[in-house]
């Protein structure tokens, strides 16, 4: 680790830097005074609304000290004076450092859940976390295993509160990430606290199983179907399927269907999730068994931590490979070859969990964005399809028929008429399984060119993949 980069504010002195995003820069400092180690959350610019909110909630909840949340240490404007750079006036947060990363990344260097008992340990933490959030009347809004911090003894703690909001009786912002968001974000306001159960049910049978109990919350994903029309035996048969010779507890799934179930209405309270018979098991114990459960979770934690550092180095290895040799566009016109032949385009699905079903190709270098995306589309129009543009010209949606799964099934009539009760009657209609396979396609201005977003809007993911391999193939020869 490189000592002393640099200070900020001259209360903190920079150590190393931990990571980087769209908006900010990630630095662990340590405060000069009390020499406590701490991260810093430092903005690139000042207009950043995720960052004011983030700031905001976590100083309404600043005074009680949650054990299990990230608190805010500081924040405000200062001079940012890194080595060799010339200082610059930056807004920051000083936050709790939590070293170990997110329990996601520990997830997936296991490359497996981490069963009932121990998950019943960690999640208990988690949901005394929300507990207390909801309590003092905020809502988190993007719950998921990657907001989930480890601190040094390997105690969970909830983290980026940049969605978060003081709860409202009737909330409409669409956010939540794809597959841990509620079904009825974007189709009716909703209540933040019931939508974050069902976000921590999503996260919890990830926890213990290492697999997603579906992919999107929507009556077309063939698993949270069965979810939505109460045919949950057929659910459970499937999902079984995927983790052979691991049996779940009836208490466990009962918890689970509770928490995500269609109905936010029906979904228990933080304190009904904590009340639940799934956690009499841990709540019985007394404190010398409970700590050597502890002590053996710490174990099996701390054989992963140099995986999790090596993924991590990988990944970020990875990156400026596939910077370096990304797909490069030298100029837009017609008589010059634009694509190294050698180079492939680059896929990518969120490892584990695929949650944001979607995948995309970058393009380095220049280009005319505008002829670009119509020679794109012409090329598009070769197939069997119907195309939709954007006033923009630079996105587009194409439909394909998809192929529809026989065994799917369609919400019964019974079921329908109970969801219309709620005045959700346009929902249903949407996401009824079909047979059309709809993708967005954006092209968006990076740092080193151009990238191209393909998101899957409806169909069948593997049709999604072929078309995607298919369409990303024929890009060579758009402007041949």
């Amino acid at each position: 680790m490189q000592m002393n980069q640099g200070q900020i504010d001259l209360r903190y002195i920079i150590k190393e830097k931990i990571g980087s995003g769209g908006t900010a820069n990630i630095f662990l400092v340590e405060e000069i005074e009390t020499n406590r180690e701490y991260v810093a959350k430092v903005l690139k610019n000042d207009n950043n609304n995720l960052y004011i909110n983030e700031v905001y909630i976590l100083n309404i909840l600043r005074p009680y000290n949650s054990p299990y949340i990230i608190n805010i240490i500081n924040s405000g404007e200062g001079n940012i004076n890194r080595n060799n750079r010339n200082p610059r006036l930056r807004n920051y947060a000083i936050l709790e450092y939590a070293p170990y990363g997110n329990i996601y990344n520990f997830l997936y260097a296991k490359n497996n859940g981490l069963g009932e008992l121990y998950s019943k340990i960690i999640f208990f933490k988690i949901m005394r976390g929300i507990q207390f959030c909801h309590d003092n009347n905020i809502c988190h809004r993007d719950m998921k295993l990657q907001n989930i911090l480890l601190d040094g003894n390997f105690y969970p703690k909830i983290c980026d509160f940049g969605f978060a909001c003081v709860n409202a009786p009737n909330l409409i912002d669409k956010v939540f990430t794809p597959a841990y968001k509620p079904p009825e974000i974007g189709s009716r306001p909703y209540d933040g606290k019931k939508a974050d159960i069902f976000s921590l049910g999503a996260s919890l049978i990830l926890l213990v199983t290492g697999k997603d109990g579906f992919k999107e919350a929507s009556a077309y994903d063939k698993l949270y179907n069965k979810i939505m029309v109460r045919h949950i035996n057929v659910y459970w048969k499937l999902f079984d399927n995927q983790i052979i010779g691991v049996t779940l507890s009836p208490e466990f799934k009962d918890l689970y269907i509770r928490m995500v179930t269609y109905n936010p209405s029906l979904r228990p309270s933080a304190e009904e999730v904590l009340n639940h018979p799934w956690f009499n098991e841990i709540n019985e114990m007394n404190v010398e068994t409970k700590e050597k459960i502890e002590n053996e979770i710490r174990e099996v934690f701390m054989k992963l931590v140099d995986t999790v550092k090596n993924n991590t180095q990988r990944e970020i290895v990875i990156a400026n490979k596939e910077s370096e040799g990304a797909l490069y566009n030298r100029a837009c016109s017609e008589d010059k070859n634009y694509f190294d032949n050698t180079i492939k385009p680059k896929y990518e699905d969120t490892p584990l969990v695929g949650i944001n079903m979607n995948n995309y190709i970058k393009l380095k270098g220049n280009l005319d964005p505008v002829k670009f995306m119509n020679c794109f589309i012409k090329e598009i129009e070769k197939e069997d399809c119907l195309i939709k543009t954007s006033k923009n010209k630079l996105e587009f949606k194409v439909i394909y028929e998809d192929e529809v799964d026989e065994e799917e099934e369609k919400i019964p009539d019974e079921i329908k008429e109970e969801l219309k009760k709620l005045g959700i009657q346009n929902e249903i209609k949407e996401n009824e399984v079909n047979n059309e396979l709809t993708i967005q396609i954006k092209l968006y201005q990076c740092s080193e060119g151009y990238m191209l977003r393909f998101v899957q809007k409806g169909g069948n993911r593997k049709n999604f993949l072929d078309k995607f391999d298919s369409i990303s193939k024929s890009i060579k020869n758009i402007i041949k």
